[in-house]
Order: structure tokens, then sequence, then C-alpha cells
């Protein structure tokens, strides 16, 4: 069972990396897209680059739980159209030591998503919305030009 523990994770955690590459990539594009309509020329290429990057921890967080659903749905769809969830269970295997399986395939994936939300999404949220007095980004000085989190598109931290 062990060996088929295995190949079911290898092929469950491949599809989501798969679709959490493609959420985020779509996300971040997006946002980048918005700040650039938002630019205006306020502000340089450079800061709305910093200010995507940085909000995108924010989206594998928000991210997370809908990528897990679809890419464990997708392999699991993909294991059934060649009949390897058939030989899975035509091999010994219980429904209940396939949940286990599944199970276990998922503790590491709930270990991720605690430890994200709690150490990296938040300082990486905090950055962007800075106030006026503490606005340090990544090193930069105050003076640069951050879109605070909550407010209408044109007002910025200076």
């Amino acid at each position: 069972m062990n060996l088929l523990t295995r190949y079911l994770g290898r092929e469950i955690y491949l599809s989501i990396a798969l679709v959490f590459a493609a959420l985020v990539a779509l996300f971040a594009f997006l946002d980048l897209i918005h700040e650039l309509n938002v630019m205006q020329d306020q502000y340089h290429i450079g800061y709305v680059l910093m200010f995507v990057v940085l909000t995108i921890p924010g989206h594998i967080y928000e991210l997370f739980p809908v990528a897990v659903l679809v890419g464990t749905i997708f392999a699991l769809v993909q294991m059934a159209s060649s009949s390897e969830l058939t030989i899975y269970r035509a091999s010994g295997a219980s429904l209940w030591q396939m949940l286990g399986a599944l199970f276990k395939i998922a503790l590491p994936l709930v270990a991720l998503s605690f430890a994200f939300s709690e150490f990296v999404a938040p300082p990486s949220e905090r950055l962007p919305s800075n106030s006026a007095e503490g606005a340090e980004c990544a090193g930069v000085a105050q003076g640069v030009p951050i879109r605070r989190v909550g407010e209408d598109e044109r007002s910025f931290v200076t």
C-alpha cells in the first residue's frame, strides 16, 4: 500500500502544483495590468512590480484551497479515465484505505497552508499597506509611492 500511496500522492501533488502555478500567475498578471492602469505616470514601473510581488503571498494564501480542490479532482479524474483507480482497488485496497491515503496526502498540505497563513502572508501584506509614518518597503526609503489597501485607486503613501 505504501507504493500506491506514494504514486497517488505524486500524481495529486503534481496536479495541485500545475493548477496552483496557473492561478497565481493569472492573478499576478491581472494585478500587474490593474496597477499599470492605475499608475498613470505617478510612479515608476519598478514600484508596480514590487507591489505585485509583495501581494503574491496573499494570493497564494487565498488560492490555496481552490488549487488543492481543483488539482485533486483533476488528478483523480485523470487516474479514473485511465482505470488507475480501478487497478488501485483491484490490488487489494479497500475504499477506506484509499481515503486514508488521501488523508495522508492532505496532511502536509494543511500544515503548509497553516504555516503560510501565519508566517509568510501577513508580513508581506503589511508591506504594501504601510502608513505614511512607516512607509519602508523592502529596504526602500520613505517617499516610495505605495498604494494603500482599502482606499481608492489614486491615494498613495508619499
